[in-house]
């Protein structure tokens, strides 16, 4: 029997979440009008709340039973909005749960990766794609990455130590900050390596650009540049001949299997003791036990940690306990003004699926596929 293309389809069924339904009530109207238009009909298929709420990323786990059989039986399309990710974490495992029993043929996801636990379950699926939010989120995750950056800088990491124990900007028995040798340097003119250069590294890139620092963009495949974000592109493979010269390794990368481990306890050895390594990507590009190490011993001088292997980060993790770390709880994205951009991609795909267009930001099919 021939799989029916979901371009072609003149019924579409989407799947999203009480509370998408909701903030963006009179948007769906308007893509439900644009699919009459060209002689199709789309339904609304909303997954309930859920009475009970979990903490966040604690379990990966999805309910079966959401949606009746009917129900799912019409799902074609699902929506995972910023308040899957940003809301009750129960809601988020329901509407993967009624996903992952439906026939789906396409998710559009409001981050960029796809290696989260749940999506993953998902690319077994047959006749089945993923788009991303592709440079939805640049901007705050590359002001954070920014910040850190800043504030490792200016050592403001043993500011927050003094003022934790109200005292006056002493440091290991009351010896001055200002007196430490973390070598505070203007921030103009030092170098940064950006590992991943793309929506994320590029918007990194021109921020450091208007500090008049000195940008090396690390991208797969060679791209068109100017000064007004890289003062260089390299490849992954060059990585090495660089990373000495570096006073800040940002890595903004996504995890695939060319990523993944990356950043290992040789290359890693390379940077300069007064270097600080920013990661606001994913943890499994770094090797993150023998980045614990470098900072431990001082081969490397501090990093801003967003990511990391195991989330929430285990309270018996080292890391924790390292004075010259900034942690955050991978919440570099964290933007209200995401909402509106992801919306927005959203709509995009909705009126391409409408009008029988391809789709954009397309980052999984899979191999079995006549999409």
């Amino acid at each position: 029997m021939k799989t029916t293309n979901i371009y072609e389809k003149k019924n579409i069924g989407l799947l999203i979440s009480t509370i998408c339904s909701i903030d963006n009530a009179e948007l769906l109207q308007q893509i439900k009008t644009t699919f009459e238009k060209n002689n199709k009909t789309l339904d609304i298929i909303v997954v309930p709340p859920q009475t009970k709420d979990i903490t966040p990323f604690t379990t990966w786990e999805t309910p079966t039973g959401v949606l009746s059989k009917d129900l799912l039986a019409k799902v074609d399309v699902a929506f995972a909005a910023n308040d899957v990710t940003t809301g009750k974490w129960a809601d988020a495992l329901a509407l993967f749960g009624a996903i992952k029993e439906s026939n789906l043929k396409w998710l559009q996801i409001s981050w960029i990766g796809i290696d989260f636990p749940i999506v993953q379950e998902l690319l077994t699926k047959q006749n089945f794609m993923i788009t991303n939010a592709k440079g939805a989120n640049a901007m705050p995750i590359a002001t954070s990455a920014l910040a850190g950056m800043l504030s490792l800088n200016r050592a403001l990491n043993y500011w927050m130590i003094s003022k934790s124990k109200k005292e006056w900007a002493t440091y290991n028995g009351g010896k001055l900050i200002r007196d430490l040798p973390l070598e505070r340097r203007d921030i103009n003119n030092q170098i940064v390596l950006i590992y991943g250069f793309g929506a994320i590294g590029q918007t990194l890139g021109r921020l450091c650009k208007s500090l008049n620092m000195q940008v090396i963009g690390v991208k797969r495949t060679m791209i068109d540049f100017d000064n007004t974000f890289a003062d260089k592109i390299i490849q992954p493979k060059d990585v090495d001949m660089y990373i000495s010269e570096a006073d800040f390794v940002a890595i903004t990368s996504p995890l695939t299997p060319e990523t993944n481990g990356f950043f290992g306890k040789e290359r890693l050895s390379k940077m300069k003791s007064s270097s600080f390594l920013v990661n606001v990507g994913r943890g499994a590009v770094c090797d993150e036990s023998a980045l614990c190490e470098l900072l431990k011993t001082k081969v490397i001088a501090g990093a801003y940690l967003d990511a990391f292997i195991e989330e929430p980060l285990p309270s018996e993790n080292e890391l924790w306990d390292l004075e010259n770390v900034i942690i955050s709880p991978h919440d570099s994205a964290t933007c209200k003004d995401n909402d509106n951009r992801v919306i927005k991609i959203f709509e995009e795909n909705m009126n391409n699926l409408a009008n029988s267009k391809t789709l954009d930001n397309i980052v999984f099919k899979s191999n079995n596929t006549s999409l």
